[in-house]
């Protein structure tokens, strides 16, 4: 059986191209029949702006119990950052939630980074997406803490190269290595630092904090994850974390771990609302 959030983004799918017969043909399978392994094969999670031109149909299915429960709330990522989408995504799929992203509100502006700490410049964006959208609104900012640098780049992780042009641009850890060649061993401690902040239309904010220990590896290895993670090994680990497969990063992130925190504070929140 589907679970209610999984099939706006399938159906999303399945009306984009070819698979279009697709969702013909699954609407028209006997009750319970309807079939997530055939559908995941054509259909994969994206952004849910196709939500409302489905969401009849959606209807249609709770009514006849092919599926589970709505989601309790919509929450709007405060980034366009499709890799970062996509963790979050990831992260809380179990939850009761519809996760949309900036994607799905163009006309908000982008919020200008311009606080000193991680919490402050996280509650400043989701502040002020939840008063564009008029939707909870969940940001983070995040970063690299580097002990032999003083803590940088810390809050200026995404623009630590002056010529960086985003906060995936390798020029950015390549100046940390270059900054840490005085640096061996032990010298090279550093950590991710993460701070989410979830605010509501009516000005509440919730703030949940996650870090992850480790260290500057001496070169970058590995092809997977984005920003410094070819750069830092976890704590414990001798992999990158650009070298780990998306799960075992998601058990050791920064953000999986305030995540985690996000997760149990959301599961609460929706029994409360069901109360």
């Amino acid at each position: 059986m589907l679970k209610y959030q999984e099939l706006p983004a399938a159906i999303g799918r399945c009306l984009q191209g070819r698979t279009r017969g697709l969702l013909q043909r699954i609407l028209r399978f006997p009750k319970g029949a309807y079939s997530i392994i055939e559908l995941s094969s054509a259909c994969r999670l994206q952004d849910a702006g196709i939500y409302g031109i489905v969401r009849p149909v959606l209807k249609r299915l709770k009514r006849e119990r092919l599926l589970g429960d709505e989601p309790s709330m919509d929450i709007v990522l405060a980034t366009r950052n499709r890799k970062k989408v996509e963790e979050i995504r990831r992260i809380t799929a179990g939850l009761p939630i519809m996760v949309l992203s900036l994607d799905n509100f163009p006309e908000c502006p982008e919020t200008v980074e311009d606080r000193d700490t991680f919490e402050g410049n996280a509650v400043k964006k989701a502040t002020e997406v939840a008063h564009c959208t008029g939707k909870p609104a969940l940001a983070d900012d995040s970063g690299l803490v580097v002990d032999a640098l003083g803590g940088r780049p810390g809050v200026l992780s995404a623009r630590y190269a002056p010529d960086a042009s985003s906060g995936n641009d390798p020029r950015n850890y390549e100046k940390v290595l270059k900054d840490l060649r005085p640096y061996s061993g032990a010298d090279r401690t550093a950590r991710f630092v993460c701070c989410i902040a979830l605010a509501f239309p009516d000005g509440q904010v919730r703030t949940f904090f996650g870090y992850a220990e480790g260290r500057i590896a001496p070169e970058p290895r590995g092809q997977k994850g984005f920003g410094y993670d070819p750069v830092f090994i976890p704590q414990g680990y001798e992999s990158t974390f650009a070298e780990m497969r998306p799960e075992e990063k998601d058990g050791l992130s920064h953000r999986g771990k305030a995540l985690e925190k996000l997760s149990e504070f959301l599961l609460s929140f929706s029994k409360h609302k069901e109360n």
